[in-house]
Parts: structure tokens; sequence; C-alpha cells
């Protein structure tokens, strides 16, 4: 069960960063 978390937790994470990074880059383009 604790590794299953892991997964997850890890999985949600990377979801997160590839979301923010894709924020961060439209916000980039619509001020340059």
């Amino acid at each position: 069960l604790f590794i299953y978390t892991i997964i997850f937790v890890r999985k949600f994470i990377f979801y997160f960063l590839t979301i923010l990074c894709k924020e961060i880059k439209m916000i980039y383009y619509k001020n340059y």
C-alpha cells in the first residue's frame, strides 16, 4: 500500500509540474 502511495504521489507531482510549466509558458508568450 505504501509503494502505491509513493507512485500515486509521484504521478500527481509530475502532472502538476507539467501543467505549471504550460501555464508559465502561456504567461511568458502573452507578455512577449
